[in-house]
């Protein structure tokens, strides 16, 4: 077992608030590349890095939809994939970063609803930090 990563404190703390929030798992913040910039208490690494990596897959594929939607240009602000029992949030956080949330609980539940409202209200708050610059090749 890992333990739990060390990254920016600040943003650990602003993804704990969301945490807090009865049903809530997890939270990560995330580059568009699939790369951890931040996650709450109790993530850890070896959970996050694939994670990371899994969720911006998932915003890629939404970001290919525009001929599905009859679009020319759509733009991107999140996605919502829900399980027998838990959703997943995925939000736009800054530039070139997401947010993703792990709820224990269906989408139309009260928990869920408290829990993305939270979320928006973090990534409104800390949204001039959360942008990342583009990668060297």
């Amino acid at each position: 077992m890992t333990t739990p990563m060390a990254l920016d404190t600040e943003l650990t703390r602003q993804l704990d608030r969301i945490t807090r929030e009865k049903g809530c798992r997890h939270a990560l913040l995330f580059t568009i590349d699939g790369l951890v910039k931040a996650c709450s208490t109790g993530l850890e690494r070896d959970v996050a890095d694939p994670v990371a990596a899994g969720l911006s897959g998932m915003h890629a594929l939404s970001r290919t939809l525009d001929g599905f939607c009859d679009a020319s240009e759509l733009v991107w602000t999140g996605s919502i994939v829900q399980f027998v029992g838990y959703t997943i949030l995925l939000v736009t956080a800054g530039e070139k970063t997401c947010l993703g949330v792990s709820v224990a609980a269906d989408l139309r539940s009260d928990e869920t609803m408290v829990i993305a409202a939270t979320a928006v209200k973090v990534v409104r708050a800390m949204e001039p930090h959360l942008a990342v610059t583009e990668r060297g090749t």
